[in-house]
């Protein structure tokens, strides 16, 4: 191809650039690519604009293409390129993830060798194509993008990008470089999932008339093309049958099932899935978009590996020659260097050290060579370096081929069965048989497939199933031998788990008063409430036995904030009656506007005087309260049994909207906010006896409890009590829990009803039952418990004189509401001054952390914490492992961030009234917060992608 005199440079920004094919009607939101696209020439060089705003310069430096003697296929290729001057050579595709150069991620999907005459689908123009995005950015937008298969990874044989995948013939020299990704799998039983929210485009034979999509797709009876809001379409091949609901022009949901895998269409007959991506390309015209690394964030994100073994792409050579097999593309949650060893165990019955060794094969055959890789704290994976063997003498004489899969993956206990599916290729139907061997000692099992004689054969692949007896990983091989006595094998990794279990109990204790009682949440409210519209109650979640650290205790509260003292005094108790270490003890409140006020909670939430009456039954609930919360986690601790598991999954709901109202970039008022900052993440804890069966879960959605407003005046749960009505009733015997995470400027909406906090609720249990019904990624019972207290700094504090202004205005004649509220905080502040001589400089605020070994960290941050905070913390550590609650442990105030206190407002300046806070908080206080929670956590969480 030769090269083009001119700058090969484009950005790729598919959502405008798609704009004009999209039918108007779709209603899918827009959807910014993270992904920034170059195509270059050696030599030549551009400045791109990342996704964060920042731009890099990039000039590609040289490209080197590698072939092998047995068909002159490019196996591997290197680019070198500068990036802001700072020079790095990279690996095309072939299983090769991003890697990180500064302030930069960038990989390379694709080079000129790969392109064979007129087949060129990646539309590539240029030397090699660039992809670029900000360093720490996942590399698709998280929550948009799902592993399209709910099956491990590398249960089966796979093809990814630029890999050959035409069977490896020698004589063959029309190579065929794989575009897209095929995953192979078992025929008909494992679903097929549709990867984002889409349109479809086409769902086998029929499609939108008139087409509107590239010629890049092209509908087929086993085939179904998604458009998403980026404007990328979405390519699902082979499908054994189509979803019913897949209908053209209808949108489906991330997550929904578009039909069965299988092996249908051009598979050659090997059951499989192939995915590819069509985009528009920086050359102008579609073309496909590499995304291995797409699936493999995806994957991460859902099923949460900590260690995965790779041996791939496949390889092929000469009799005699030598192969180099690589596992250097392994992966370690907390990094490569945690990868303490690699071993080979190859076909000849020898084995090797290193991520890379050479080895040679005296005899013709399809070869599968095992990689063991174990990181530091004993853990070990597996994968398979597949080998095509030719001999020189007779090139066009092939070996046996063979492919294998087995349902399900993921799961598997002690007991359960399994079913094995294997189909040979290149032998004749009653040429030889497959032979299993289990790797649990158990005698070989013979079975035979047809051999591929009908490649759409129903009865195509032969089927076993096996029963395993104990945990353990087993290496399982089966073989095929053709008449000449040559072999191919296939090799699979099943894991048997035995999950780890832990003593938990779980009780729950009903806190609502018998007598009349002011509420909180609102300041407008004089009267006591007296009618109770939802009993209220305190649970708690006791883990762990009394050795060692002792057990952890989660408690939640349904009021509007318990007060630091309450939790202190608790936390003492407990240390002395049950050995239960502070950090360990973690109170979280719903936060709900319509439960009984407890002493020491918003000191100055009411502008006027409490009656003494008021005040009596304010000071007798704040006592059985503490009484109450205690019994919960006496009774929980009592309630322990062994042997339960614990487990997490993350949905979302999406009742809750940004309740900032802005005018000219600063705060108006309260309203709804359509495309204000929400968090709409579920995270979910789950308890289940050993069989499976759910005994308690947590969900925490960061939305205010604020559903009924201040013209209620019963005691009543708001959403959250509803919702853990809703899910015990969907689940006898389960006690809920709710917790709140950072949704301190964001309100339900609609609001202002029971019935809408039913709605609001019942939203809550629907996800929570999809959670429970899908699969839940197991906790390591390892807690590392900590919590420290630090100095959130104040903004410039009022003088003695500005107070004792403020006390004169009240005084006035007619003062306002306002006014008065701001004597009576005056006063309060100079009783400060009086007894310690100054006002505090900063806020005395505790953080606290639970980390489940590398599973899982919980994050607990007290007061009314805005929503810029969960966000910023998913950008910046592993949100696919990360829960953050708020009004944990206490509710001193509201925790505004920079980007409120530059627009003002009640969460920032007014609110600090009713909590008794001397002024708002300083700009620096985000960093100092966002500091000490890096801190307490383990490095490993801080690696996103």
């Amino acid at each position: 191809m030769a090269k083009s005199p001119l700058l090969l440079v484009a950005l790729l920004n598919c959502t405008s650039l798609l704009a004009t094919l999209a039918p108007a009607d779709d209603a899918l939101p827009s959807i910014d690519p993270l992904v920034r696209l170059l195509d270059l020439n050696i030599g030549r060089q551009a400045s791109v604009k990342l996704s964060n705003g920042k731009t890099v310069g990039v000039k590609l430096i040289d490209l080197r293409e590698d072939r092998d003697n047995v068909r002159n296929a490019v196996r591997k290729a290197y680019v070198t390129v500068k990036l802001n001057g700072r020079k790095v050579t990279l690996r095309a595709a072939t299983y090769h993830l991003p890697i990180t150069v500064g302030d930069v991620q960038i990989d390379c999907s694709i080079t000129k060798g790969h392109v064979q005459g007129d087949s060129n689908p990646w539309s590539l123009d240029a030397d090699a194509r660039l992809r670029l995005w900000p360093a720490g950015s996942p590399w698709i937008r998280p929550g948009t993008f799902a592993y399209p298969v709910p099956q491990r990874w590398f249960a089966s044989g796979t093809i990814m990008a630029n890999e050959i995948g035409d069977g490896e013939r020698p004589e063959d020299k029309s190579i065929y470089y794989h575009w897209g990704r095929d995953i192979g799998g078992a025929e008909k039983l494992v679903p097929v999932m549709a990867a984002t929210d889409g349109v479809v485009v086409s769902s086998g034979d029929k499609r939108i008339d008139p087409p509107d999509y590239p010629p890049t797709v092209r509908p087929r009876y086993d085939v179904v093309y998604l458009r998403d809001g980026r404007g990328w379409y979405y390519r699902y091949s082979h499908l054994d049958s189509i979803d019913p609901s897949v209908k053209v022009g209808t949108r489906v949901k991330m997550g929904q099932k578009i039909g069965a895998l299988g092996k249908r269409g051009a598979s050659g007959g090997w059951s499989h899935l192939h995915f590819d991506i069509a985009a528009m390309q920086p050359s102008g015209r579609y073309g496909i978009l590499e995304g291995y690394a797409f699936f493999w964030q995806a994957y991460r994100d859902t099923y949460r590996p900590k260690l995965q073994a790779v041996a791939r792409p496949h390889l092929a050579a000469w009799t005699g020659d030598p192969v180099t097999l690589e596992g250097g593309r392994s992966w370690s949650i907390k990094g490569p260097e945690h990868i303490v060893n690699y071993q080979w165990m190859l076909s000849d019955g020898t084995t090797a050290q290193g991520p890379i060794v050479e080895h040679r094969y005296k005899r013709r055959g399809t070869y599968n060579e095992t990689l063991k890789i174990t990181d530091d704290e004993g853990r070990v994976d597996y994968d398979f370096a597949k080998v095509f063997v030719h001999d020189r003498k007779d090139p066009k004489l092939l070996a046996p081929r063979i492919h294998a899969a087995y349902w399900p993956t993921f799961g598997i206990r002690a007991g359960d069965e399994v079913t094995f599916k294997v189909r040979s290729f290149a032998v004749g139907p009653d040429e030889g048989q497959e032979v299993w061997d289990f790797g649990d000692g158990s005698p070989p099992v013979k079975v035979q497939s047809d051999g591929n004689t009908v490649k759409h054969a129903k009865d195509g692949y032969a089927v076993t199933t096996h029963v395993y007896q104990r945990p353990g990983h087993y290496l399982v091989a089966v073989q095929r031998a053709n008449r000449r006595g040559e072999t191919a094998t296939a090799r699979l990794h099943v894991r048997v788990a035995e999950a780890e279990t832990v003593p938990v109990g779980v009780a729950k204790v009903d806190i609502t008063p018998n007598y009349p009682v002011r509420l909180t949440g609102y300041g407008g409210r004089t009267e006591e409430a007296d009618e109770v519209a939802q009993r209220l109650s305190a649970k708690a979640l006791a883990i762990g036995s009394d050795d060692g650290d002792g057990p952890a205790v989660l408690v939640m509260v349904e009021n509007c904030g318990v007060p630091r003292k309450l939790v202190e005094n608790l936390a003492a108790k407990l240390k002395d009656a049950a050995g239960v270490k502070r950090e360990r003890l973690v109170v979280c409140s719903t936060h709900t506007h319509t439960g009984p006020w407890a002493k020491g909670f918003l000191p100055l939430h009411f502008s006027d005087e409490l009656p003494k009456e008021h005040q009596a039954h304010v000071d007798r609930y704040t006592e059985e309260l503490g009484r109450w919360i205690e019994k919960a986690v006496l009774d929980a601790l009592a309630a322990r049994k062994p042997r339960r598991r614990l487990a997490w999954a993350r949905g979302s709901v999406s009742f809750a909207g940004n309740r900032r109202v802005m005018k000219n970039g600063k705060w108006a008022g309260f309203g709804f906010t359509p495309d204000g900052p929400v968090d709409h993440d579920l995270p979910m804890l789950c308890v289940t006896e050993k069989d499976g069966k759910p005994v308690a879960g947590g969900g925490n959605s960061a939305c205010h409890c604020t559903t009924l407003g201040g013209n209620t005046n019963k005691i009543h749960g708001d959403w959250a009590g509803c919702a853990q009505q809703c899910i015990e009733a969907d689940h006898p015997g389960v006690i809920a829990m709710t917790c709140i995470g950072c949704g301190a400027d964001a309100n339900p909406w609609p609001r202002s009803t029971i019935e809408l906090c039913e709605k609001h609720g019942r939203a809550v249990a629907d996800e929570v039952k999809r959670l429970l019904g899908g699969k839940l990624t197991p906790i390591e019972p390892k807690l590392t418990a900590k919590l420290v207290r630090v100095k959130l700094p104040f903004d410039t504090l009022p003088t003695r004189e500005e107070l004792q202004q403020r006390v004169k205005a009240a005084q006035a004649q007619g003062a306002s509401r306002h006014a008065k509220r701001l004597g009576n905080h005056a006063r309060a502040m100079l009783a400060v001054i009086k007894r310690d001589g100054q006002l505090p400089r900063a806020l005395d605020y505790p953080v606290q952390t639970w980390v489940w070994g590398d599973d899982l960290a919980m994050v607990f941050l007290a007061g009314e914490v805005v929503v810029d905070y969960s966000l910023r913390l998913k950008r910046e550590l592993d949100r696919s492992r990360l829960w953050v609650s708020a009004y944990s442990n206490e509710v001193p105030c509201y925790i505004a961030s920079k980007r409120l206190m530059k627009e003002g407002g009640y969460e920032v300046d007014s609110s600090m009234i009713s909590y008794g806070q001397p002024t708002r908080l300083a700009p620096a206080a985000e960093e100092t917060l966002v500091d000490s929670i890096r801190s307490l956590l383990p490095e490993y969480f801080r690696r996103e992608y």
